[in-house]
C-alpha cells in the first residue's frame, strides 16, 4: 500500500494587542494620612512592625501593625534631647546631645529599659553600629568608639578628635569616614578600634554635614559648597576627585546607581551624575518648594521606577520620580502640620519625623502604569491594563502573563496557549494542541496533501468566502477534520487499513447527508441559490478527495 501523503497546517494568526505602557508621570502617587502619634520627634527608625521615634527627652516605641491605628506601647525618657537613632536586634542605640550614647533594651517593646549608657562628653549627632561596636559623631570631641558587646556595660574602645565638629559617620571596610564641618571629610583606620589613628583627610572648604560612601568614593553633602566627591581608594591619600556647586545648601546626600541625590535646602532635589567621578554633572532638579533637610532613595516598586522621598520642612513630604533622573517629575506630596526633618520608608509606607507635629503616617498608593489600579493590587502594575483580565487566575494579568494558561509551557511555545495542556498532545499533527484544535475557524488554513494540495486550498479558500450563519459550513468542516485524523492515524500506524477504509467510508456516508439536507434546504429557498451552488461545489471536491483516498490504499 503506497500512500504519498504528508499533512502539512500553517496557522497564521493576526492578533492586534491594543494595550499602553505608560511610565510615571506626575502625582501618580497618592499619599494619604493613615495614623499620626503627637510629640516632637527628630528622627524615626523602623524595624518589625515597630517605629523608633526620638522626641525631645524620650524614646518612643509606636506599634505600627496597624497603620491606621498607631499605638505607643513604649516610652524611655532620656536625660537629654535624642538627635539619632539606630535600631540593631534587640537594642535601640540613641545619640542624646550631651547625655551621649544610651543603649536601650527593646526585647519587650512595652517595657524599654536602659540597658547601658555611655558619656562621649561631646554632643552626640549621629551613631552608626556595626560589629559589636558603636561608632558616635560627638561635635567637637570626634568620632567616639565604644564597646557595646556587653549592653550592660558599653565601654569607650577608642577616640580620635577631628578637631572639626562631627555631624555624621559612615563605616565601610575598616574605616570610619566623619562628615567634621569646617573641617570636611575625616578618615580614621579603626580596625583596631582601641587605637583609631587618622588614615587621611580632605578639607572640603564647605561645612561638611553628611557622608555616603559607595565603590570607593565618599560623597560629603558639603553645605553651600554642594557636592564633594573624594577618592578614598588610598585611604592614607584621599583626593578631590570631583565637585559640583549645587547652589543651594546640601544637607545630605543618597547615592544610587551612578546617580547622587542631594537634598539642597531651599533648591529642593538636585540630581547629579556621578558615572564619571572626574566631572560630575547635574541630570536633573526638582525644586520641592520648603527646605530639603535629607533624602531617602527607594526603588522598591517595580517597572524602573524609582523614587526619592524628601523630608522637606515646612513644606512636608515630597515624593519625586527619579526613573527619568534627567526630568525628575513630582509623583506624591503631603503638607505635614509640623516641619518635617526625617522619613523612613517601608512596605508601602512613609513614616515621617514632622518636629513639634510627632510622626506622621502615610500610606504610598503608587500607580506605576496609570491605569487607576495601586500598584499593591495590580495584577500587572508596570502594563496598562485596567480590566485586569487573568485568565488562568494565577494572579498575573494576562498582557504580562507569558504562560495565560497556566500549564507550564511558555505562550510563545504553547500549541494551545489559552487552555491548559500540559503534555502538549496534537492528534492530528496540525500545529494546534487537542485542547483547542478545532481544525478550521476564521484563521487562514493551508493544507497540503500530496497532489491535491490545488484542491485543498480552492477549498478553504472557499470556505473563506462562504456567508457563513446556516450551520452547514460547520458540517463541512466537521468531515474534513474527520478526514485528516484518519489520514494521520494510519500513516502513523494508529489504525489497522481496514480501520481506515471504515473511518474513509463514515465520512462519506455524512458528506452524503450533508448533500440531501443541502437539496433540502435549497428546496425550500433556506439558502440563497448562490450559496447552494458553492457548497455544491464543495461537496463535490471533498467526495473526490476521499475516493483518491481510498483508491490509493
Amino acid at each position: 500500500m503506497k500512500i504519498g501523503l504528508k499533512v502539512m497546517l500553517f496557522l497564521a494568526l493576526l492578533v492586534t494587542v491594543n494595550f499602553q505602557i505608560e511610565t510615571a508621570s506626575a502625582e501618580n502617587i497618592d499619599l494619604i494620612l493613615e495614623g499620626h502619634f503627637p510629640g516632637g520627634m527628630s528622627s524615626v527608625a523602623l524595624q518589625d512592625n515597630y517605629a523608633y521615634a526620638t522626641a525631645g527627652q524620650s524614646l518612643l516605641i509606636i506599634d505600627i501593625t496597624d497603620p491606621y491605628m498607631p499605638v505607643k506601647i513604649g516610652q524611655y525618657f532620656t536625660a537629654c534631647y535624642g538627635n539619632c537613632v539606630a535600631v540593631s536586634g534587640e537594642y535601640a542605640y540613641v545619640t542624646d546631645g550631651t547625655n551621649g550614647l544610651v543603649i536601650i533594651d527593646i526585647s519587650d517593646p512595652t517595657n524599654p529599659v536602659q540597658e547601658g549608657h555611655y558619656d562621649t562628653t561631646g554632643y552626640a549627632n549621629g551613631v552608626a553600629v556595626s560589629d559589636g561596636y558603636a561608632y558616635v559623631a560627638d561635635g567637637t570631641i570626634g568620632l567616639v568608639i565604644i564597646n557595646i558587646s556587653d549592653p550592660t556595660n558599653p565601654v569607650q574602645e577608642g577616640h580620635y578628635d577631628t578637631t572639626g565638629y562631627a555631624n555624621g559617620v559612615a563605616v565601610s571596610d575598616g574605616y570610619a569616614y566623619v562628615a567634621d564641618g569646617t573641617i570636611g571629610l575625616v578618615i580614621i583606620n579603626i580596625s583596631d578600634p582601641t587605637n583609631p589613628v587618622q588614615e587621611g583627610h580632605y578639607d572640603t572648604t564647605g561645612y561638611a554635614n553628611g557622608v555616603a560612601v559607595s565603590d570607593g568614593y565618599a560623597y560629603v553633602a558639603d553645605g553651600t559648597i554642594g557636592l564633594v566627591i573624594i577618592n578614598i581608594s588610598d585611604p592614607t591619600n584621599p583626593v578631590q576627585e570631583g565637585h559640583y556647586d549645587t547652589t543651594g545648601y546640601a544637607n545630605g546626600v543618597a547615592v544610587s546607581d551612578g546617580y547622587a541625590y542631594v537634598a539642597d535646602g531651599t533648591i529642593g532635589l538636585v540630581i547629579i551624575n556621578i558615572s564619571d567621578p572626574t566631572n560630575p554633572v547635574q541630570e536633573g532638579h526638582y525644586d520641592t518648594t520648603g527646605y530639603a533637610r535629607g533624602v531617602v532613595v527607594s526603588d522598591r516598586y517595580a517597572c524602573g521606577h524609582g523614587y526619592a522621598y524628601v523630608p522637606d520642612f515646612n513644606s512636608g513630604l515630597v515624593i519625586i520620580d527619579i526613573s527619568d533622573p534627567t526630568n525628575p517629575v513630582q509623583a506624591g506630596h503631603y503638607d505635614t502640620v509640623g516641619d518635617a526633618v526625617g522619613v523612613a520608608v517601608s512596605g508601602g509606607y512613609a513614616y515621617v519625623a514632622d518636629g513639634d507635629n510627632g510622626l506622621v503616617i502615610l500610606s504610598s498608593i503608587i500607580d506605576s502604569d496609570s491605569d487607576g489600579i495601586a500598584d499593591v493590587e495590580d495584577n500587572c502594575p508596570c502594563i496598562h491594563n485596567p480590566e485586569q483580565e487573568d485568565l488562568d487566575g494565577d494572579g498575573f494579568g494576562d498582557v504580562c502573563d507569558n504562560d495565560d494558561d497556566n500549564d507550564g509551557v511558555p505562550d510563545s511555545e504553547d500549541n494551545c496557549p489559552i487552555n491548559y495542556n500540559s503534555d502538549q498532545s496534537d492528534s492530528d499533527y496540525d500545529g494546534i494542541g487537542d485542547a483547542c484544535d478545532e481544525y478550521y475557524g476564521s484563521d487562514t488554513v493551508v493544507i497540503e496533501i500530496g497532489d491535491k494540495v490545488n484542491e485543498a486550498v480552492g477549498i478553504i479558500t472557499s470556505l473563506h468566502e462562504l456567508p457563513g450563519g446556516n450551520g452547514m459550513i460547520n458540517k463541512l468542516q466537521n468531515i474534513v477534520k474527520i478526514i485528516g485524523n484518519a489520514v494521520t492515524s494510519y500513516q502513523e500506524g494508529a489504525i489497522t487499513p481496514d480501520e481506515y477504509m471504515v473511518q474513509l467510508s463514515e465520512a462519506s456516508d455524512l458528506l452524503t447527508g450533508f448533500d440531501n439536507q443541502l437539496e433540502a434546504k435549497a428546496g425550500n429557498n433556506q439558502i440563497p441559490q448562490e450559496e447552494a451552488d458553492l457548497l455544491r461545489g464543495l461537496s463535490a471536491q471533498i467526495r473526490a478527495y476521499i475516493e483518491s483516498l481510498m483508491d490509493n490504499s
